[in-house]
């Protein structure tokens, strides 16, 4: 995994993802992470969509503190 501070990070874009067999590079602001670059060989555009979107991440937490209805057995 490669890391690069934002003010350091002056090589261009290409030059970045050309790099990405695997391991991410992560870009930081004063240490803390901001953005990742990451390989999406074999992931489609509604995948990433998705899985970045806030709401649909918080659909199974939902779910799961949901009370569970209730169920007739015969």
């Amino acid at each position: 995994m490669k890391i690069v501070d934002i003010t350091e990070a002056n090589a261009s874009l290409a030059e970045y993802t050309s790099g990405l067999s695997g391991e991410p590079v992560i870009i930081t602001n004063n240490g803390e992470p901001i953005a990742a670059l990451v390989n999406l060989e074999n992931v489609d555009f509604e995948t990433i969509s998705l899985s970045s979107n806030p709401k649909f991440i918080e659909m199974p937490i939902a779910f799961k503190s949901a009370p569970p209805k209730r169920r007739w057995y015969f």
